[in-house]
């Protein structure tokens, strides 16, 4: 069922059967995953070649076709195959990828070769850039951080801080403090000469799948050139909520996405510049929300209150990975 709004998908089905007759198969099966309507819709695809999955990316994110394409095309084996994209109507649709999802993988060793293989991948894209800013991909480099810290400040403090500036107080704290030190801090980083490189943006346990051939990484609509550790940050914060059970495997993960860095400078100076990275980790994904946020128009009252709430929430986590010892 393609509900009332149904008529608006005949284009995308109409388009999905263009490339499903150009690989000589048929199609026995439509799954809507998510929505029914573009944009915005995410279809599984059954054929007599194979499961296929199409997507409809609404425009915020309309560099996410682009973006995996050009990816799939450097790391065949770590991004999913791409069969047809519609660069102009947002559309993509890759060939599935078969294995499971790292959050059904019993064996931790599977989890710290995820993050070698994707810090691998850094590495190697640190030195295609001008390529992923030519794929539309998001600017979130240590420059553009500095220079929009006090802006979001003023703007939490529009929708109010109290909550966060009350509990930092009663910490010893001053909040006053954190803006000025999450500047100091991207100078810092800068310091250690790291190359800013791919970050994934959403890299949680359901984006990551374990495969015969090693790992495969989904859902790029949250792709940024970025400093790399902060998927890192994300990853182990995404742990903590998700799988507490498995806090005790942080420094291990941690110590397995540092190896291949480890070209660059000992592992000690990498912990030092992954711990200077957490709280600028947080303020690249509040500055994220508020964007998104801001991106749909003027926000409503009720929704105000809601974004201030998890904005608050957000910057007491900086505080504390900014002040450890606070």
């Amino acid at each position: 069922m393609l509900g009332r709004e149904g008529d608006r998908l005949d284009p995308v089905l109409s388009w999905i059967q263009e490339q499903i007759d150009a690989e000589k198969a048929s199609i026995t099966e439509y799954t809507f995953l998510r929505g029914t309507s573009v944009p915005g819709c995410l279809i599984r695809v059954h054929t007599t070649s194979g499961l296929l999955y199409f997507k409809s990316v609404i425009a915020f994110l309309s560099h996410e076709p682009k973006l995996t394409n050009m990816l799939s095309k450097l790391y065949k084996d770590q991004i999913p195959e791409v069969v047809a994209v519609d660069y102009e109507r947002h559309w993509l649709l890759t060939r599935d990828v078969g294995g499971y999802s790292l959050d059904n993988a019993s064996n931790i060793q599977r989890w710290e070769e995820a993050l070698r293989i994707f810090s691998q991948m850094q590495l190697n894209c640190a030195s295609y850039l001008d390529h992923l800013s030519m794929s539309g991909c998001l600017n979130w480099r240590l420059d553009r951080l500095e220079t929009e810290v006090d802006g979001f400040f003023d703007f939490a403090n529009s929708l109010g801080t109290e909550k966060a500036e009350n509990l930092i107080h009663q910490q010893g704290g001053s909040l006053s403090a954190l803006a000025p030190h999450l500047k100091e801090l991207c100078g810092q980083l800068k310091s250690y000469n790291l190359p800013q490189s791919l970050v994934h943006g959403d890299f949680n346990l359901d984006n990551i799948y374990v495969t015969n051939e090693g790992c495969v990484f989904l859902d790029w609509a949250e792709g940024y050139v970025g400093y790399p550790f902060f998927v890192l940050v994300d990853f182990l914060a995404h742990i903590s909520h998700n799988r507490p059970e498995l806090n005790d495997y942080h420094v291990s993960f941690r110590t397995a996405y540092l190896e291949p860095w480890t070209t660059y400078m000992s592992a000690a100076r990498l912990k030092e510049a992954f711990e200077l990275s957490r709280p600028l980790a947080v303020l690249r994904y509040a500055l994220r929300v508020t964007e998104s946020e801001l991106s749909i128009g003027e926000i409503k009252l009720e929704d105000k209150d809601r974004l201030a709430t998890f904005l608050n929430s957000l910057i007491i986590y900086m505080y504390r990975y900014a002040f450890p010892n606070c």
